[in-house]
C-alpha cells in the first residue's frame, strides 16, 4: 500500500504538495530565526556605534575641564569616576578591562554600557558611558510586527511559487493519469479512441495521436489475421473432405504393403491437417472474445490420443514416451489447439532425441514435454513447457 502510494502518478500531486509544505515550514523556521537574529544584531550594532560616538564628545568635555556625571544627550550619560555610577551597574563594571555591550536588568530595562579610558592632564582616567538603549530599540510589539511582516511576505511568495509548481506538475501528471484511466476503462473495446485535454502539453497530444494510430494498425492487423484464418480454414475443409473420401475408397481395394503404408500416411496427414484447421478456427473464435469460450479441463486421455497419433514416429526413433498426469489444468483452448501445440512440442522432442526417453508431464497448472536430447545448443535440452 505504501509503495503503491509512493510510486503511483495518481498520488504524485499530493506528494508534491506535502513536500513543498514541509519545505515551506522548514524554510519559514529558518527565515524566522535569521530575521530575529538580524534585527537583534542590527540594534546592538547601532547602539554600540552610537555610544562610541558619544564617548568622543564626553572625552572632549572631560579634557576641557568638566568632571563628574555628564549628560551627553537624552539617552546617554558619561562618568569619569566609578563611584558616580548607579549602584545597580557597579557589578557589571571592571575598570581595568575595556567593555562594550548591552546589559539586561531584571526589571526589563536594557542599557548599553561602554567602558574605556582617556588621557587628561598627563594621567589616565576611566570613562564609563551608559545609554538607555531600550528607548530606541524596537519594542516587543514592534519586533513581532516586523517579523510578521517579513514572514507574511515570505509566505505569500512561497505560496505563489508552490501553487505555480503544483499547477505545472498537475498539467504534466494529469494527462498521464487520464490516459492510464482510459487504458483501464477501454479494455476489450478496440474502437474506443484515446482523448486528451486541449490544455495538455503538445507532447501528450502527439502521444495520444500515436496511441490511436498504433491501436488502429493493430486492430486492422488482427482483423486481417482473423479473416485469413477464417477463409483459409473454410477453403481447406473442402479438399480435406475430398482427400478423406478418396482415401477411404482406395483402402477398400487390394493393395500391397507399400501402398497400404502410403494410404495410411495420407490418412494421418489429412487428419493432422484437419486438426490444424480446427485449431485455426478456434484461434479466430478466441481472438473475437476469450470470455465467450468456456473453461475446460485437459484430461490424460486427451494427451494419450495425441501421443498415439505420433506412435509411428516414436517407433521409428526407438524412443519411449511416458505420460505422467498429476492434475488436470483448466484452459480456454479447444481440443484441436491443444493437439496442435502439444503435438508440435512432442515432434520437436522426438527430433532432438535418438533412442531416449520422453516424458509428457501434466499437473494442475501446466503441461510439459521433457526429453533427453541435445536440443538446439551444446547444453542438455531441458524441455519445453506449455502452461
Amino acid at each position: 500500500m505504501i509503495r503503491q502510494f509512493l510510486s503511483s502518478t495518481k498520488t504524485l500531486t499530493g506528494r508534491l504538495a506535502l513536500f513543498f509544505t514541509l519545505v515551506s515550514c522548514v524554510t519559514g523556521l529558518i527565515t524566522y530565526a535569521v530575521v530575529v537574529y538580524t534585527l537583534t544584531w542590527a540594534e546592538d550594532e547601532v547602539g554600540a556605534k552610537r555610544i562610541m560616538l558619544d564617548s568622543k564628545i564626553a572625552i572632549a568635555r572631560y579634557q576641557s575641564g568638566e568632571t563628574g556625571k555628564l549628560q551627553i544627550d537624552y539617552l546617554t550619560d558619561a562618568y569619569n569616576d566609578l563611584a558616580l555610577l548607579p549602584q545597580e551597574y557597579l557589578e557589571d563594571v571592571d575598570g581595568s578591562e575595556p567593555f562594550i555591550g548591552e546589559i539586561e536588568k531584571e526589571n526589563g530595562l536594557s542599557r548599553m554600557l561602554y567602558i574605556t579610558q582617556y588621557q587628561a592632564q598627563g594621567s589616565t582616567k576611566p570613562l564609563i558611558m551608559l545609554s538607555r538603549i531600550d528607548e530606541i530599540e524596537l519594542s516587543p510589539n514592534e519586533m513581532l510586527t516586523s517579523i510578521a511582516l517579513v514572514l507574511g511576505i515570505f509566505a505569500l511568495l512561497q505560496s505563489t511559487f508552490t501553487l505555480i509548481l503544483m499547477r505545472l506538475s498537475k498539467s504534466l501528471i494529469a494527462p498521464v493519469n487520464n490516459l492510464s484511466e482510459q487504458l483501464e476503462r477501454c479494455q476489450g473495446n478496440p474502437n474506443f479512441p484515446f482523448t486528451i485535454d486541449s490544455e495538455a502539453a503538445v507532447e501528450f497530444a502527439q502521444l495520444t495521436e500515436q496511441l490511436n494510430h498504433y491501436r488502429a494498425e493493430i486492430n486492422s492487423l488482427i482483423k486481417r489475421e482473423q479473416i485469413f484464418a477464417r477463409y483459409a480454414s473454410h477453403e481447406l475443409r473442402t479438399p480435406l473432405t475430398i482427400i478423406h473420401a478418396a482415401n477411404d475408397l482406395l483402402q477398400r481395394g487390394e493393395h500391397s504393403d507399400f501402398q497400404q503404408r502410403q494410404l495410411k500416411r495420407i490418412k494421418d496427414a489429412a487428419k493432422q491437417m484437419a486438426t490444424m484447421v480446427d485449431a485455426l478456427l478456434g484461434l479466430v473464435r478466441y481472438e473475437r472474445g476469450s470470455s465467450e469460450i468456456a473453461l475446460r479441463k485437459v484430461t490424460a486421455d486427451e494427451l494419450r490420443i495425441i501421443i498415439n497419433d505420433h506412435y509411428s514416429a516414436i517407433l521409428n526413433k526407438q524412443n519411449s514416451v511416458q505420460l505422467t498426469a498429476s492434475g488436470e489444468p483448466q484452459i480456454r483452448a479447444s481440443t484441436a489447439i491443444i493437439s496442435m501445440m502439444v503435438g508440435n512440442l512432442l515432434r520437436n522432442a522426438l527430433s532432438a532425441t535418438e533412442n531416449g526417453n520422453i516424458e509428457v508431464r501434466m499437473d494442475g497448472n501446466s503441461i510439459s514435454v521433457l526429453d533427453e536430447g541435445s536440443g538446439l545448443t551444446e547444453q542438455p535440452f531441458a524441455g519445453a513447457c506449455l502452461g
